[in-house]
């Protein structure tokens, strides 16, 4: 039998009202969907390393990552 690390991370992610101006916490599957995007986006992984989120806001991954990690996308909109 093979041992593999899994790590956990609690995520948080701020999106920009338009209206008022100021960042709000999107939760759940739409949160992990953000996240993902950016990660992905950034090519932050290796293809072979394991990554998913919960419906809690918590990323796994076979990979340590650095903490705390702040990512900001292209507009602005999304951190």
């Amino acid at each position: 039998m093979q041992t593999i690390s899994l790590y956990q991370r609690d995520i948080f992610i701020k999106e920009l009202d338009s209206k008022s101006g100021d960042y709000f916490e999107v939760k759940g599957r739409p949160c992990c969907a953000l996240i993902m995007q950016l990660f992905i986006h950034e090519h932050q992984f290796d293809r072979n390393i394991f990554v998913r989120c919960d419906k809690k806001d918590r990323l796994y991954s076979t990979s340590n990552l650095l903490t705390p990690q702040s990512r900001t996308n292209e507009d602005s909109l999304i951190k």
